[in-house]
């Protein structure tokens, strides 16, 4: 069997097993077999000039350049999809903030002559080619929903390592993950119409453990072999769910 080649798009891999690329990346995907993603703006969240209603406020080129790279992303994941690779998101903390719409409106004569910039709500889930309501909320205790099989290996290893940052709000056709109370999915797969791959969107995954990463004497940062180890142990499951997908979409 051939080497499956993985991107991962904001979303550290430990142990630098899989080919990993930032928000900002003109990369395609279609160079991979299996995507992972995380929708991340932590750079342009954190990088503002003014709150609006309690929210940053981008300028206009941190904006427009929002904009076009969430663009990027919904087409490449979507293009992806329609060519039958399967993609993981980890979800993410709902990230709200304002975007400059390039309007602007003018108010009073003369010296009292105000202009005013007509902003826009945006989050970081519109850079995903398809709807989701995620609500902020975090914890730790989940279960698997029934008919969850796909991927009760891969939760049998991770589930210590993973926490959810949102739940998702409404009717979910396909759950995966719910709440332990509350019965709130937090984890499910999602496909489009358009394409046979499939979306599979899971709790966040913790990577950012201390006994992952150590610094030596040239002042560098490396990954520790448990890294290596986790890493591993992670890509080989997520290949796995990836080979039972396309199984499933076959035989049906």
């Amino acid at each position: 069997m051939s080497k499956k080649k993985i991107i991962s798009v904001g979303f550290y891999f430990p142990g630098d097993v899989v080919d990993y690329v930032g928000f900002n990346s003109d990369t395609s995907l279609l160079d991979a077999d299996i995507i992972i993603y995380s929708p991340n703006i932590f750079e342009y969240s954190h990088r503002y000039d003014s709150l609006h209603q309690g929210k940053p406020a981008l300028n206009d080129s941190a904006s427009f350049a929002l904009q076009e790279q969430s663009a990027h992303w919904r087409r490449e994941l979507k293009d992806a999809c329609d060519a039958g690779k399967t993609t993981f998101i980890f979800l993410n903390k709902l990230e709200e903030v304002f975007i400059a719409t390039g309007e602007k409106q003018f108010s009073g004569t003369g010296r009292n002559r105000v202009t005013t910039n007509i902003v826009t709500n945006y989050d970081n889930y519109q850079s995903i080619p398809f709807t989701l309501d995620p609500v902020n909320s975090k914890g730790t205790l989940m279960v698997l929903s029934k008919d969850s099989e796909l991927i009760s290996s891969y939760w049998g290893m991770f589930s210590e390592s993973s926490k959810y940052h949102v739940y998702l709000k409404g009717k979910v056709s396909s759950p995966l993950i719910k709440t332990k109370t509350g019965d709130r999915t937090v984890g499910a797969i999602v496909r489009l119409k358009s394409g046979s791959g499939a979306f599979v969107l899971l709790p966040y995954l913790d990577t950012g453990k201390a006994e992952f990463e150590e610094e030596r004497d040239d002042g560098e940062v490396y990954w520790t072999q448990a890294a290596i180890e986790f890493g591993t142990k992670l890509k080989s499951s997520l290949v796995e769910i990836s080979k039972a997908i396309k199984q499933s979409t076959s035989s049906t």
